[in-house]
């Protein structure tokens, strides 16, 4: 079998018609345990205490920790939809979790979060806007019940951000995957403790007010012909040293008759992108050009201690599946690493 590498940046699912996906069956996943543990893993993610420990042997600098290190149950049988409620819920409250550990760490005030399970992924069929707003909601409710940084004794007020439509006249644009989300996000309940404290607004210069201390910008795109970026870097101006959180962007070029986003700036481009801090990532792992079946994940958490990338492998079929982690590294692995690990060519 070939080893040409396999893995990249993108998801999709596919319906397996006549499995149930019920929460007994999610159930099972936190009853397995690959390795023994002694202890809780890291940001106490583990239900039931069932952890998985790996000790990495890999002597690539780029891959190795020289220390054991523990995984956490994921969730399985991913590639059904629509997800069950459990299964949404473990990756709200992973993804949260480590934005409020970032926050509190004042480590960085530029944070990135990618969480691309198939009811995330814009680019699939299968993309859930009611999926993104409940990971919105849960994100936002947590930091709001945060006390302020100022000492005032008060809690954090939060903006949701959500990008206009840029261009003029005819030639006007919005991604799809952000069509009427804003609209929604007015629409939407909150908890009474929090209904105070969170506000919706756009992304630029003029909604960033001085009285938020938290901003969370959901899904920013570049469209053809139009940057998201130059809106960006003014409501960053504007904010100053307050946290801004970006929510799977997307900023990457794209060409267009009208050379916007071409060679020329492509290196400032580029920079700014990488400046944010991605303190969480989550991603399924499949044989392109296909997706199915999913072969493993890769996941980062935010750590004080250690920003490491866990590297799991799919086991077993329906009921049997599991993911067990493989390795860690200390940087995010390319697909040639990857694929020795999920194909045991090492």
């Amino acid at each position: 079998m070939s080893t040409k590498p396999i893995f990249a940046k993108t998801t999709n699912a596919v319906c397996h018609a006549g499995v149930a996906n019920d929460g007994q069956k999610f159930a099972r996943l936190y009853a397995r345990s690959s390795f023994s543990s002694s202890r809780k893993c890291r940001g106490g993610r583990c239900t039931s205490g069932t952890c998985c420990t790996k000790a990495s042997s890999s002597k690539d600098e780029a891959s190795s920790t020289n220390v054991r290190y523990e995984g956490i149950a994921l969730p399985t049988l991913l590639n059904n939809i629509p997800h069950t409620r459990e299964i949404r819920r473990f990756f709200y409250d992973d993804a949260t979790e480590s934005v409020l550990r970032a926050i509190k760490d004042d480590r960085n005030v530029r944070m990135k979060v990618f969480t691309e399970f198939p009811e995330m992924n814009v680019e699939g069929d299968v993309f859930r806007a009611g999926t993104l707003l409940e990971m919105v909601r849960t994100m936002a409710t947590e930091l709001a019940r945060m006390e302020r940084k100022d000492g005032s004794g008060g809690k954090q007020r939060v903006k949701l951000c959500v990008q206009g439509s840029m261009g003029t006249g005819v030639f006007q644009g919005l991604p799809l995957a952000l069509s009427g989300i804003s609209r929604l996000i007015d629409l939407m309940d909150w908890e009474e403790d929090v209904a105070e404290r969170i506000s919706n607004g756009a992304i630029g210069k003029d909604h960033a007010k001085d009285d938020e201390d938290v901003f969370i910008l959901i899904c920013p795109q570049n469209i053809v012909g139009y940057s998201i970026l130059p809106y960006m870097e003014e409501m960053m101006e504007v904010a100053g040293d307050r946290p801004m959180i970006l929510l799977n962007p997307k900023l990457g070029d794209i060409q267009s008759a009208g050379n916007v986003m071409s060679i020329r700036g492509r290196q400032g481009r580029m920079e700014f992108a990488n400046s944010w801090e991605e303190i969480y990532h989550f991603r399924l792992l499949y044989r392109k050009p296909f997706f199915f079946p999913i072969y493993g994940a890769l996941r980062k958490s935010y750590s004080e201690e250690d920003d490491t990338w866990e590297l799991y492998k799919r086991f077993g079929k329906m009921d049997d599946e599991y993911y067990q982690l493989m390795e860690v590294y200390k940087k995010e692995p390319n697909p040639d690493q990857m694929t020795k690990v999920i194909w045991g060519k090492r």
